[in-house]
């Protein structure tokens, strides 16, 4: 049994804003925060978020608690599971029975046990992703002092990457049929690269308040699985660690989980059949490696072999900070020159010159497949209109 003080940490550490917001986007509404119910359907907010109690209700369904409630719901995780599921987010130790407890000890198979029979994706409009296609974003600001304008255009082509109005990145989760599960949009730093934690993660189809969406996430880059059918495979947890390592590394297809706890059968059946290294970030204990390492073991269904780079070359300061295989990249780049202008800094004008019909045609062509691509680099050919 968890100890009662391990309980009562996670409580008082766990922000019940943060932890929610990373599933449902959250208005401020006086000393409350509201949204779209995830439990049920409805058009307009009854769902409630008190942080000075931290607990939330909807009054819609009827459905609330605290924290641990809330993770229980969203990851159909029994108490157990979900304690130690926010004492990873958190790095707290858990404590069972008076001894420290891995919190990592629910299996994969255990947690699909208890989910519910499966229900079918619904999919986001593809003409949301091209409008959203851009490079002005803060990420790719910040990635200008590392790759050309080229290698950074490529890259944002090649994973459908989109830009929000205010900076933010929007990964697309795009499956092998080229059907878009939806798109986490993250803030970012366009000084240090570094995730804006306080903006918390989002997802697009709870931006466009899409009604009845069934979230069904499949891998970040998992449609690159059948562009590229003879690329080896490479694992990462975060989005961003995909994207980079694709500019460093192309001649493999970087594929990201979308963190810790999602690797796991059903977020990597795509992957039934081949061989795929698996590159997990580290950190000052060595669990994480350990935890992926022993996961990798339990399943079958594919030949996962889990690389020690981090574990071997990152410093214990880069430990502290874990860093991740792309943060080890970086810091061993030289910087390059760089005159690419911020996000922040474009005037009205530079951000109001969408494409022309004619580009956007070639721009799907040029997606479908690649080669056309290469031969209008190659050739030198222009768009005539």
């Amino acid at each position: 049994m968890i100890d009662s003080q391990t309980i009562d940490r996670i409580k008082e550490v766990a922000n019940i804003v943060d932890v929610i917001s990373d599933y449902v986007e959250l208005k401020k509404c006086g000393v409350s925060y509201k949204g779209i119910c995830p439990f049920h359907n409805e058009r307009t907010p009854s769902f409630f978020v008190l942080p000075s109690r931290q607990i939330y209700h909807c009054f819609g369904c009827g459905k609330g608690g605290d924290v641990i409630n809330f993770i229980m719901e969203m990851e159909k995780l029994p108490y157990p599971d979900a304690v130690k599921f926010l004492a990873r987010r958190y790095n707290l130790d858990v404590y069972e029975d008076g001894a420290r407890a891995s919190t990592y000890r629910f299996t994969p198979y255990q947690a699909t046990t208890r989910q519910e029979p499966p229900q079918a994706p619904s999919y986001i409009n593809k003409d949301i992703v091209y409008q959203s296609q851009s490079t002005q974003n803060n990420l790719i600001y910040y990635l200008c002092g590392y790759f050309t304008t080229e290698e950074l255009e490529k890259a944002c082509a090649l994973y459908y990457m989109g830009s929000t109005r205010n900076g933010s990145t929007i990964y697309w989760q795009i499956d092998e049929a080229l059907k878009v599960r939806s798109g986490k949009v993250i803030a970012y730093d366009g000084d240090t690269g570094h995730r804006i934690k306080e903006s918390g993660v989002n997802w697009a189809h709870s931006i466009m308040r899409l009604q009845g969406f069934n979230l069904v996430q499949c891998l970040y880059g998992q449609h690159l699985l059948k562009a590229y059918p003879d690329k080896p495979v490479r694992l990462v947890e975060g989005e961003k660690t995909a994207f980079i390592c694709s500019m460093v590394y192309p001649k493999f297809n970087w594929l990201s989980c979308g963190g810790f706890d999602y690797f796991k059968p059903d977020m990597l059946q795509a992957l039934e059949g081949r061989d795929v290294e698996v590159y997990p970030d580290t950190d000052t204990t060595g669990e994480t490696f350990t935890t992926w390492k022993a996961k990798s073991e339990e399943m079958t269904f594919a030949k996962f072999m889990v690389s020690d780079f981090c574990e071997r070359y990152a410093t214990q300061q880069q430990k502290k900070k874990k860093f991740d295989i792309a943060d080890l990249l970086l810091a061993d780049m030289e910087p390059i020159a760089s005159d690419v202008i911020a996000p922040d800094e474009l005037d009205e004008e530079q951000c109001q010159k969408p494409m022309t019909d004619a580009e956007k045609a070639l721009k799907r062509m040029i997606q479908a497949n690649p080669v056309i691509g290469t031969l209008v680099d190659n050739l030198n050919l222009e768009l005539v209109v």
